[in-house]
């Protein structure tokens, strides 16, 4: 099973009985949320903060490693500790699987927040960012991709604890794991689904996200019925910027 983090809103505090599932992106585990928990519990909510598979103290061993693949270890997950239905907050990868699990699992999730996340990781003006991230996990030390994808996402001055936070998380996937993981993207595409989700959904975009750049959350905007678009000056990681 999924390693995780769980948080419980303090003694005293009423309860709202609802449970909210955060989701990591590509590189991270479970503690790139650590700011937005608090909030969450001091609101009432049950918070779940699972690593996924390959990523933080969640194990990888063999088989397929994609989208999909994670999109079942998180129904499974959730089937071993009992929720039956919950808030799913996504960024980045953790986005995509937010909205695989929409497709395939409507009735569990009660609404979703898709953060800097897209129907397609290879879009419009990214496949050669990819195809330069995908070449140099297997020609480049690990360190040093952990180092360059961190001044990429986090480029500014006062966020060098914030790198170094990122590439210990980063040095602590699966390198297999992530490797196919990363590989994989290079056959995501849900662009003809995306409007077959009628969950709730809040997008947020990043004015500055040069990862996966705001057009790529307009598009999710446009599709999913009823969803709202908030955008920020931040950049690919809203949740930390």
């Amino acid at each position: 099973m999924l390693h995780y983090q769980e948080f419980n809103p303090p003694e005293g505090r009423k309860r709202t009985e609802k449970t909210i599932l955060l989701l990591h992106g590509l590189g991270a585990h479970s503690d790139m949320w650590q700011f937005q928990w608090p909030a969450f519990t001091e609101a009432g909510y049950r918070v779940i903060v699972p690593d996924l598979r390959g990523f933080g103290r969640s194990a990888y061993r063999k088989g397929p490693i994609n989208v999909k693949t994670m999109a079942d270890d998180i129904y499974e997950f959730l089937k071993a500790i009992n929720v039956q239905r919950a808030h799913f907050v996504g960024l980045s990868l953790g986005g995509a699987i937010a909205m695989q699990f929409a497709l395939d699992h409507p009735v569990i999730i009660d609404k979703m927040v898709l953060s800097n996340t897209s129907a397609k990781f290879l879009g419009k003006g990214k496949s050669l960012y990819f195809l330069i991230r995908f070449l140099s996990l297997r020609l480049l030390p690990r360190k040093f991709i952990g180092k360059a994808i961190s001044r990429y996402t986090f480029p500014r001055k006062d966020q060098e604890d914030v790198r170094r936070e990122f590439v210990c998380q980063f040095m602590s996937a699966n390198r297999r794991a992530y490797r196919r993981l990363a590989m994989s993207f290079a056959k995501y595409d849900i662009t003809s689904r995306v409007q077959q989700i009628r969950t709730p959904t809040l997008i947020i975009g990043g004015m500055q996200d040069r990862t996966l750049p705001l057009h790529m959350q307009e598009f999710l905007h446009d599709k999913i019925k009823g969803s709202k678009l908030l955008t920020f000056d931040s950049g690919h990681v809203a949740s930390i910027d």
